[in-house]
């Protein structure tokens, strides 16, 4: 077989409420490098169900993605991405509103993807550490994202953005999933709490995040 497989669960914890959601992954590495994501994106209060697929390339750069988000039992939303060195491409449709076909230039080719599965956002580590070089902050720009919603719940679109990184070192984390030498990043706002990052190993699997603006952690609890 010239592919592997792994499989994980994320659970979404908010500060005095427990457990809000969860997240359950598979993802495919293959010979050449590229990787596919599959993921189940689930907010239990919010009753959202967003089911995301997405694939990159060696360099954990997007090669074409699907996000499907429905709330409180209604569809919001249904957008297929395809991306080429300078632009995205995106057809899809929102509730009460017509097909969509858009094509939306880039000043290059997109380093990373933001579809709110926070599995997804590990992997813009990849793309970040082969952008910045020896520089602990680096600011990415291009970046195709889905909702500009601190929980994505509206879309998907596309919405051009920059992303401001920062890698703080390496930390030992451990959680129901195991203990895993990590890398520790933040993404960084002008306007909001940073967001914390605890990152493993060259497939760049999610092993902790913590964020004070929803005042959620969210942690790897299964992985095989």
């Amino acid at each position: 077989m010239n592919y592997r497989v792994i499989d994980g669960r994320i659970d979404y914890v908010t500060d005095d409420v427990g457990l809000r959601g969860s997240e359950v992954f598979r993802i495919s590495v293959h010979a050449d490098g590229s990787r596919s994501l599959r993921a189940c994106c689930e907010m239990h209060d919010e009753v959202l169900i967003r089911d995301v697929f997405l694939s990159v390339d060696a360099n954990f750069a997007p090669l074409n993605a699907h996000v499907h988000l429905m709330v409180e039992g209604r569809f919001v939303g249904t957008g297929h991405y395809l991306f080429a060195p300078d632009a995205v491409s995106f057809h899809g449709r929102q509730r009460g509103q017509p097909i969509v076909s858009d094509h939306v230039a880039l000043p290059d080719a997109a380093p990373s993807f933001g579809s709110h599965s926070v599995q997804n956002d590990a992997w813009a580590y990849g793309a970040f550490d082969r952008c910045r070089g020896d520089s602990e902050e680096f600011v990415m720009r291009g970046i195709p994202v889905t909702s500009t919603l601190p929980n994505g719940a509206d879309g998907p679109a596309v919405v051009v953005a920059e992303h401001r990184h920062r890698f703080l070192g390496e930390t030992t984390v451990t959680t129901a999933a195991g203990r895993f030498d990590c890398r520790h990043y933040q993404f960084v706002f002008d306007e909001w709490p940073a967001i914390d990052y605890w990152v493993y190993g060259p497939d760049y699997l999610l092993v902790k995040c913590r964020w004070d603006l929803l005042r959620q952690t969210y942690e790897l609890v299964e992985l095989s």
